[in-house]
């Protein structure tokens, strides 16, 4: 057998594994198993059960702008979300139908804006303002939630060169002492935004479960050899996969999805 088999090979190849992986990442964050949802529609906001489920909520929340698997053997890496803006502009009238495109859209925005994150170290006696995307907000909460110190070093990398860009000047050897700071800094701000980003998130889901079902639907059959397939799949391994992108990714819409997205209360949405 060759080696390459299971090896992103064609475009094709990439939107099948995609489709997989988007669906059960977003599927692992749209989840009773992790939150509950408060207050009357319009007014809502979630609650993780305990701070371990929040943990587990920030390691798979930043798994979606994590870099993943390059397409049709190009180097560069791609993140889920940002896959997802290439599925959409893919198949545009498929996006348009389903409201990939536009949910997409909005969650990257709102991951992309940059927000001034100040705070202060109480070791170094020093206030910290940091100009810092969403996105690089959520990568510190995460990060730091996963690793140990000893394994911080991408993370500490990282936080240098923001300090340096945002002239904060600081000895190398002290940097660690600012990390506490900046974790619980970074965490309080995905708390505060997480009700939000869970009906953004949730929002994709829908969009992307309704592509399965379309697509299921234009070709009703729970054979493989059967199944109408992106051009260009280079082996049965993503012929199989996308089989089960159809069969078993189908989740109904109102029980699986909608109920565990919140309708956020406005002040939840503001800029912070």
């Amino acid at each position: 057998m060759s080696a390459s088999i299971g090896r992103i090979q064609t475009d094709a190849d990439y939107e099948i594994a995609l489709l997989h992986e988007a669906h059960e990442a977003l599927a692992d964050i749209i989840t009773p198993k992790l939150y509950k949802i408060a207050g009357p529609a319009g007014d809502q906001q979630i609650a993780f059960h305990t701070a371990e489920h929040f943990e587990l909520f920030l390691v798979r929340l930043v798994e979606l702008f994590s870099a993943g698997a390059p397409i049709g053997g190009q180097t560069r890496n791609v993140q889920l979300i940002e896959g997802l803006a290439w599925l959409a502009a893919t198949h545009p009238a498929e996006a348009a139908h389903c409201g990939l495109g536009e949910t997409v859209a909005t969650l990257q925005s709102w991951a992309g804006e940059e927000t001034d994150a100040e705070f202060w170290c109480g070791e170094l006696g020093l206030q910290i303002k940091l100009r810092l995307s969403r996105r690089d907000i959520i990568w510190f909460a995460a990060n730091c939630a996963k690793h140990g110190l000893l394994r911080l070093s991408v993370v500490l990398e990282k936080l240098e060169r923001k300090l340096n860009a945002n002239g904060v000047s600081v000895p190398p050897a002290d940097i660690v002492a600012i990390l506490p700071d900046l974790r619980q800094e970074a965490t309080n701000r995905v708390e505060y935004h997480a009700s939000y980003l869970v009906e953004m998130i949730g929002h994709v889901f829908v969009a992307l479960n309704r592509i399965a079902w379309r697509r299921f639907k234009a070709n009703p059959t729970n054979e493989t050899r059967k199944m109408t397939m992106p051009v260009g799949v280079s082996s049965d391994v993503f012929r199989n996969l996308y089989g089960s992108f159809l069969v078993f990714k189908r989740y109904d819409e109102a029980t699986r999805i909608t109920t565990y997205i919140p309708q956020t209360t406005r002040y939840l949405r503001m800029r912070f």
